[in-house]
């Protein structure tokens, strides 16, 4: 996943800084979202990568070795572990009742579980559902847990290329607005070697679903050479870590 997208402030630190995550991203993310509800601001504001990663160890505090177990990229964890050990007697963990004053107890105690930084630790979506914070609001015989893995495909998939499957996305998106096939500005539809009628994205002038300010944006960001923790396999630790400086964050409340 590319780090460079709106996102960033609500993902967890395993999509940063591993190749390996599961569920409970979204735990963080909700996390995230209940305290920028409370605050009336975001709590992660990275605005980047790496700054993300400082203001998650800053706020929630520095985690034991253990906790940083899930980091599986050797240079991400060794970028991790330096920034730890000079910053540890510094940084102290957020005070949550301070910063979420006059707040119920019960919904700090949901806040702190999603936000742990060891996905291992953090809650799941059945323990938080537990959690009393939900007790008025809560219909256990609403819930019905997914049984399977929910897969997204289509029954041509071995014999679509990446551009079919993306065209495919776009026609089951046709079925609810189906609108955006009729303005043929759009689409030039033609056939595959498959007899499939499908649309050329490589023939798209423009998309219905973005508008222009965000395709220059987009063109922007390719433009960028970014590159993400992941990409600290072929970078030098010593080098990564001459770039980040030794400014401090601050965690002004």
């Amino acid at each position: 996943m590319t780090q460079y997208v709106v996102t960033r402030w609500y993902r967890a630190p395993e999509v940063i800084c591993s190749t390996n995550y599961g569920a409970k991203i979204d735990v963080w993310a909700i996390g995230c979202i209940l305290a920028e509800m409370l605050l009336k601001k975001a709590l992660f504001p990275g605005d980047d990568y790496v700054v993300q990663m400082k203001l998650m160890f800053e706020i929630l505090g520095c985690p034991e070795a253990e906790d940083l177990e899930f980091i599986d990229l050797k240079n991400a964890k060794t970028w991790a572990k330096q920034y730890i050990d000079v910053n540890r007697e510094r940084i102290k963990p957020m005070d949550f009742k301070k910063r979420f004053q006059k707040r119920d107890p019960e919904c700090l105690e949901l806040l702190k579980r999603t936000l742990c930084i060891n996905p291992i630790k953090r809650i799941s979506v059945q323990e938080a559902l537990s959690i009393p914070f939900f007790d008025d609001v809560r219909k256990n015989d609403w819930e019905k847990p997914c049984d399977q893995k929910f897969v997204f495909c289509f029954k041509e998939d071995q014999q679509l290329t990446i551009e079919q499957r993306r065209d495919a996305i776009l026609k089951t998106v046709a079925v609810f607005r189906p609108e955006i096939l009729k303005e043929k500005k759009f689409f030039i539809k033609e056939s595959d070697d498959s007899g499939m009628n499908i649309t050329s994205s490589s023939k798209m002038v423009e998309t219905p679903l973005a508008s222009k300010e965000d395709q220059k944006r987009e063109l922007g960001s390719k433009s960028r050479s970014h590159s993400g923790l992941k990409d600290l396999e072929s970078v030098d630790v010593d080098d990564v870590s001459n770039s980040l400086g030794d400014t401090h964050l601050s965690t002004k409340k």
